[in-house]
């Protein structure tokens, strides 16, 4: 049985179902008839029945297509209303109904289908006399499902050729004629979804099948925010301009016809290409004008989802877009370096905007950059290249290729168009005098970067290193190596990744990217991706390839401007005869400004200052210094931008008179503090005790105002005479008959007058003694009476002995021991001790210089004895030159130099003393003074150890500290800087001053004349100044940073991600 028999027969089946239900009260849903129009029951009274319906005719009767469609498409096409007769009435009424398909249309794919009326028949009912066999109306919809005529003409040959061609280079189609599309896991409709995608959507073919009906399917990775999936695609819904495929497609598939036609029930108007008109009518009528010059070409929607304006705002951020800093000032917002500037939103949105693109010249920075050998050809690429530094051939290549070769070769292994790299490259590099590739800069010999990839920063010398440092990681150290590695990068990490367009390395506007929405951006140039593209359809043009089916992938926003968005108009140009500069207070400068380069006459331009406390300015221009800081001088005229000028003052030094004080004596409780100043004045550490012999104490006087004059530092003389110490008299002295005073210790501060004297007599006698516990500082006191208590000498030696101290009898020398002896105090036994002997200690003098020949003389004499031995220095080599090595022999101390010695491999040797290092002390409160009681602040040397203390004065009462701060240290460019506080007890602490960093002004750093190294401009690649090329025409990559990957991103450098 045929699927048109079992049609007819499950047809008739369901009239007799519907006249068995007006008999069971089944209720068949339907739409109820008008009640004007369909008679209604009278309560109480039968209900009326059908007893006729007036035959539909042969058009209603019969529906067909060519494929199979939608079934809401089918229920639109079939009448809402029957003609019944109700009671046998003479005319008929309009009765509402709904349809119903005998099969499961959905999910069976036959050739005929019938539909059936249904409508409440609970209130309708058929009369028992009505022959639903016969008389029930019916729709019959012909579907023709034959196989498709588009197929491959051998599948399995078809499978094994592309998935050869896949395997071995990327082969890169766009989904379009959709806004969105259900790539499914098998061919087939009916198969199960794998992810869902947008038009626009980037994806690469790896295979082919057929589903069930012969329909052409490629199998597909798609690349979604980092997640990559894998499924099947109509062949109708892809857009490809790789010539291999369309290559294998005339070979394999049969009936081949043009891929532009759309999917059955999608077909755009007549007048109106199905690929344009996906897009919004403001695209279409440049579009229309490109596809009637260029019928081949294919323009594919790029649904971004994003804002316009947010996108705009967006790329506007930190430094992901710049403009050349040579365009009018209406589209410059402020200055970005020398080079480059941020531009204002306005032309922004002009350049992002791709209605302002829709022509010839320009439309090229929408196609995919993918490789065609057919029309990618050396000559094509040469024709590029004429006229540039790359015209030519490598300089020192080992190959002896030309430029245009390498491209070529490099472009065909990577899949990616040679027209791309050689633009991009000659984009980059200018005129080619860049460091970049000069393999001569200083710091990075023989290393290349092409495509500045990673030359960030601000200023040409940090640009320059730092795209070196980068290739030098990358170890291109050869030309090719350079633009073999760079144009891997382009390839790998930006148009594998859907970065496919020239528009998309400038704005990722991509909302599959892994790399986010806005990042990794090859360039920071708005301008590039235009300028790129007259370049590159130049090419097409000149190879003859203009007419090819190119692929254009193109950008549409949401709340896009009814019409593309314009340039801002232009501002006439005014400028100023500086940009910054420096005064001192007091002092005037006078501006001059220039409008379009000429002079501006008297009262045609307006001054002002940001802040006239510091700088004020008059109306002509005149510029003078009030007080230190910085303030910013604006000028500005009618109908032309605003210039501005910054304008540095610095203080003046004040006249004064520095302090002459009398003398004082020492005293460890008098402190600088005590010392009276002139007004202005004051010590910069008051809690000092001054001592005798101080090389003066550093002071700051502070002039009444310290907007216009600067603090002053200066040391102050202060004569301090030695002081006379108190003392107490030591007491409780014992020792036995017979021993010296040596043998008696006394109290620090005391030494005994004579101390060998014999105390040979017992009872309390008096000795003379002396005391100076600071000799730099006091006077020493002398004859001080001390009572001594001499004991009888003991009969017998004491068990336990009390000795004094040692007193050396015999010195020791460099050869011989010597002796040391001490007495007991009690009983006067002594001891003695061995001193070791001390040695000698050489130095060595050549007393007979060694020649070429005979041997010299090395004599080294003993410092303490005057001992000496001599030996041997060898002859000297043929034409022998001394080469001296050094060597510190002894390390200097705080206190003691030490000796360098400088030695030559033939023997000889001479020496250079280490000057003594000096103690490096540290101070810490050890005890905190207090009301009632001095406290003691010792300094440590950190390097050795050594001490000693100063006292600190009582503290007033109710003491609370109370800091004052003085700079112990200045902050230079480079340096940090030490600020002190100190407070009158004598606390202190101390904190650094950051280092100031440089000034610059036009290269030179104002405050320490710091000269920034000259370097030929980069050209402006993704990076700021990378390239010698400061056209706004220049690509610039911002590695926004975007990113972490690797970047070149000057405003015309490389922002690739190795």
């Amino acid at each position: 049985m045929n699927k048109r028999q079992s049609n007819r027969i499950f047809t008739a089946v369901t009239a007799v179902l519907i006249f068995i239900s007006v008999f069971c009260t089944r209720s068949i849903p339907a739409l109820a008839a008008q009640a004007d129009e369909v008679p209604a029951a009278d309560s109480g009274d039968t209900v009326p029945e059908i007893t006729a319906i007036t035959p539909l005719s042969d058009e209603e009767a019969e529906m067909s297509f060519d494929g199979k469609p939608a079934l809401e498409d089918i229920y639109a096409l079939l009448p809402g209303e029957l003609s019944v007769f109700f009671d046998d009435a003479e005319s008929p009424s309009p009765l509402s109904v709904t349809w119903e398909c005998g099969d499961d249309y959905e999910n069976t794919e036959f050739d005929v289908y019938d539909f059936t009326p249904v409508w409440d028949t609970d209130a309708y009912p058929l009369a028992s006399s009505f022959d639903s066999f016969t008389n029930l109306p019916y729709i019959t919809v012909y579907v023709e499902q034959g196989l498709s005529a588009i197929r491959l003409i051998d599948i399995e040959e078809a499978r094994e050729e592309l998935n050869s061609l896949a395997n071995g280079k990327d082969i890169y189609a766009l989904l379009y004629l959709c806004d969105s599309y259900e790539v499914k896991l098998q061919p087939g409709n009916k198969e199960e979804t794998a992810v869902t995608i947008s038009t626009g959507q980037s994806v690469r073919i790896t295979g082919v099948d057929e589903d069930s009906l012969h329909n052409i399917w490629y199998q597909a990775t798609i690349e979604i925010g980092g997640s990559s999936y894998s499924g099947y695609i109509e062949r109708e819904y892809l857009a490809y301009s790789d010539e291999d495929l369309i290559a294998w497609e005339e070979k394999s598939i049969s009936s081949q016809t043009y891929r532009m036609t759309a999917p059955a029930l999608m077909k755009a108007p007549a007048s109106t290409p199905a690929d344009i008109a996906q897009f919004p009518s403001s695209y279409q009528s440049g579009l229309l004008s490109l596809k009637t010059a260029h019928p081949n070409w294919i323009f594919v929607k790029m649904n971004t989802d994003l804002d316009w304006n947010t996108a705009v705002q967006e790329e506007n951020k930190a430094s992901r877009s710049l403009i050349s800093a040579s365009v009018n000032s209406a589209w410059k917002k402020s200055s970005f370096d020398k080079s480059w500037a941020y531009p204002t939103d306005g032309i922004l949105a002009y350049y992002m905007d791709p209605r302002n693109f829709l022509t010839e010249n320009y439309i090229f920075q929408f196609e995919l950059l993918s490789y065609n050998g057919t029309y990618h050809t050396e000559n094509a690429v040469q024709e590029i290249l004429n006229g540039t530094f790359m015209s030519g051939a490598i300089p020192g290549d080992s190959k002896g290729q030309s430029y245009a070769q390498a491209f070529c070769t490099i472009a065909k292994q990577l899949d990616v168009s040679p027209f791309h790299l050689a633009s991009r490259v000659r984009q980059e590099q200018g005129d080619g005098t860049s460091p970049l590739i000069s393999g001569t800069y200083p710091s990075y010999p023989g290393v290349y970067n092409y495509f500045n990839i990673g030359a960030t920063g601000q200023g040409s010398t940090q640009v320059i290193e730092n795209g070196l440092k980068k290739a030098a990681e990358y170890q291109w150290t050869t030309r090719c190596l350079s633009l073999e590695g760079g144009s891997n990068i382009i390839s790998k990490n930006y148009i594998r990744k859907g970065q496919n367009t020239l528009y998309l390395q400038k704005f990722n506007v991509s909302k599959t990217s892994p790399s986010g929405l806005y990042q990794h951006q090859y360039m920071q140039n708005i301008a590039a991706p235009s300028s790129e593209a007259v370049s590159v359809k130049k090419a097409y043009a000149t190879a003859g390839s203009i007419n090819n089916p190119f692929v254009f992938r193109i950008p549409v926003y949401n709340n896009m401007p009814s019409a593309a968005c314009p340039q801002p108009a232009a501002v006439k140009e005014i400028t100023l005869n500086k940009t910054s500069f420096s005064l001192k207070a007091g002092e005037s400068v006078t501006l001059t400004a220039s409008i379009e380069g000429k002079t501006a006459a008297a009262g045609s331009v307006t001054f002002s200052s940001s802040d006239s406390n510091i700088a004020a300015v008059a109306p002509d221009g005149t510029v003078t210094g009030v007080s230190a800081g910085t303030a910013t001088i604006s000028c500005t005229a009618s109908g032309s931008s605003t210039v501005s000028c910054t304008v540095t003052v610095t203080k003046i030094n004040p006249d004064y008179t520095l302090p002459v004080l009398g003398s004082i004596t020492y005293a460890p409780e008098q402190t600088l503090a005590d010392i009276k100043l002139p007004a202005g004045w004051k010590w910069d550490n008051p809690s000092i005790v001054p001592t005798v012999s101080n090389t003066g104490y550093p002071a700051t006087f502070t002039p009444s105002d310290t907007g216009k004059y600067n603090t002053v530092k200066q040391t102050i003389s202060l004569t301090v005479n030695k002081g006379t110490p108190a003392y107490t008299v030591p007491s409780g002295l014992k020792t036995a008959a017979g021993t010296t005073l040596a043998s008696i210790k006394l109290p620090a501060g005391f030494t005994w007058e004579n101390p060998s004297s014999v105390l040979d007599k017992e009872g309390s006698i008096s000795c003379k003694a002396s005391y100076n516990p600071d000799t730099a500082n006091y006077q020493t006191v002398t004859g001080i009476s001390i009572p001594v208590t001499v004991t009888k000498k003991a009969d017998s030696e004491c068990s336990t002995h009390n000795f004094g101290e040692w007193s050396v009898t015999t010195p020791a020398s460099c050869t011989a021991a010597g002796v040391q002896t001490r007495s007991c105090l009690l009983c006067g036994a002594k001891e003695n001790e061995e001193i070791p002997a001390l040695g000698h200690s050489y130095s060595s003098a050549d007393t007979k210089a060694a020649t070429e020949a005979e041997k010299g003389i090395r004599t080294y004499t003993c410092s303490r004895c005057g001992d000496t031995y001599t030996e041997s220095i060898d002859k000297l080599p043929s034409s022998h030159k001394h080469s001296y090595t050094s060597e510190i022999t002894t390390k200097p101390s705080c206190t003691a130099a030490g000796v360098l010695t400088y030695s030559c491999s033939c023997g000889d040797s001479y020496t250079e003393p280490i000057p003594a290092s000096g103690h490096n002390y540290d101070s810490k409160v050890t005890k905190e003074a207090t009301e009632t009681a001095e406290g003691t602040r010792t300094y440590t040397c950190s390097n050795c150890q050594d001490t000693y203390t100063e006292a600190i004065a009582k503290l007033p009462p109710s003491h609370t500290h109370n800091y004052a701060s003085s700079v112990t240290r200045q902050a230079s460019c480079t340096e940090k800087g030490i600020q002190t506080y100190s407070c009158s007890c004598g606390d202190s602490y101390s904190e650094e001053i950051p280092a100031l960093g440089h000034d610059m002004a036009d290269g030179k750093c104002r405050r320490c004349g710091y000269e920034e190294p000259k370097a030929a401009p980069a050209a402006p690649s993704s990076k700021p100044a990378a390239s010698n090329n400061s056209s706004p025409n220049s690509s610039s990559g911002s590695g926004s940073s975007n990113s972490s990957a690797d970047t070149g991103n000057a405003p015309g450098s490389s922002n690739g991600s190795a």
